[in-house]
């Protein structure tokens, strides 16, 4: 690092956006809090004490993974247990085309679009100007796959298997579909208008049709990439960081998110799956794009794959060290994809900062030469 200068969190998101020399590179990490969640004093409060004992230089607000649900008026048995991130939803707003026609467009002062915007508002308030701080939304098509039974993500905690309406509706309900697809990115709108009020510098898009098989890609083209552009532009002269989430592991159809109008793509690539060749790489993705590149940390087995915290940081080390090799640059954040598992030791999450200090100021900065 040189001593000219002293970085804080944004100004080292900054510094990577341009892939200017860094005094570290810069990291994040982000979990589910499921006790304190709904709760905008206490989230509040362990959003900003796990942000501090980290020294998270990104913050991604981590809002109850299925608030929107819970927005449009969906019974939700929620978690009590503290890895357990998600809630069972007990009747779902969409079951069939018919359900797709019903959805009304969210108000403003809806109440947990409100809770949500505090939230965030109190966030941004503590770290004015010293993080970056950004919302999480989930593209239109994606809402609909939580609103409905099938949802994988939440598989293990309901009561038998059940089957996804999706491609039904994909197939024989378009017009429903498109209806309904509407309406959320309408939704959407008030919401990302709530929290722009409240002051986040931009928003982690999750898309879950990521991944080659999930659906098609004139679908794909049809039922969720218009939606995205135009929250993008919708967002554009708020905004200045907004992330597109590629979700999934391996097989991802780049084509499908490379292009969107964002500062940076997070995606799923930790050592787990190293050897899978249809893996998304820090090099291939770079060889692509000069956007910011946040990832390397798998949020399923990075920290937790040994109970032996040296292990843990030995290996984050080694993937650190990956990263800066593959992409040549400093224009990585290096976090998880997803958030990281429950299951994982707190104390775990500080090697991610440890990983970060030990990668010295002459490495980083020799990836610009």
């Amino acid at each position: 690092m040189t001593e000219k200068f002293k970085f804080n969190g944004r100004k080292r998101i900054e510094a990577a956006l341009a892939k200017q020399p860094l005094d570290r590179p810069a990291i994040s990490g982000w979990r589910h809090m499921p006790l304190v969640d709904r709760d905008v004093e206490a989230f509040a409060a362990a959003t900003i004490a796990f942000t501090d004992e980290n020294d998270w230089d990104l913050i991604k607000l981590m809002s109850q993974g299925q608030f929107f649900a819970e927005a449009y008026g969906a019974p939700i048995e929620f978690s009590t247990d503290a890895k357990e991130w998600a809630g069972k939803i007990l009747e779902y707003p969409i079951r069939n085309a018919e359900d797709l026609t019903r959805l009304k467009p969210l108000q403003a002062d809806n109440p947990v679009l409100q809770r949500e915007a505090a939230f965030a508002k109190k966030i941004v308030d503590h770290y004015p100007g010293e993080k970056v701080v950004v919302g999480t939304v989930f593209s239109p098509l994606s809402w609909v796959k939580q609103f409905a039974p099938g949802n994988d993500s939440i598989a293990h905690i309901v009561n038998g298997p059940e089957e996804s309406p999706i491609a039904d509706f994909l197939e024989n309900h378009r017009e429903e579909l498109k209806a309904a697809l509407d309406v959320l990115h309408a939704s959407n709108k008030v919401f990302v208008d709530e929290l722009i009020a409240a002051g986040v510098d931009g928003f982690f898009i999750a898309e879950q049709y990521s991944q080659r098989g999930d659906i098609s890609e004139a679908d794909y083209a049809a039922f969720a990439k218009p939606y995205t552009d135009d929250l993008l532009a919708y967002i554009n002269d708020r905004t200045w960081f907004n992330i597109l989430h590629a979700h999934g592991h391996v097989d991802l159809a780049v084509e499908r998110f490379i292009d969107y109008d964002v500062q940076a793509i997070n995606w799923e690539d930790g050592s787990d799956h190293a050897e899978d060749p249809t893996r998304l790489s820090f090099r291939k993705l770079r060889a692509l794009t000069d956007k910011l590149l946040i990832g390397g940390i798998s949020p399923k087995t990075d920290l937790t794959f040994s109970n032996n915290a040296q292990e843990v940081e030995d290996l984050l080390v080694d993937r650190l060290a990956d990263v800066l090799a593959e992409t040549g640059d400093t224009g990585i954040v290096f976090a998880p994809g997803c958030a990281i598992s429950l299951e994982a030791n707190p104390d775990f999450y500080q090697r991610i900062n440890a990983a970060a200090q030990k990668v010295s100021a002459t490495t980083i900065n020799a990836t610009n030469h």
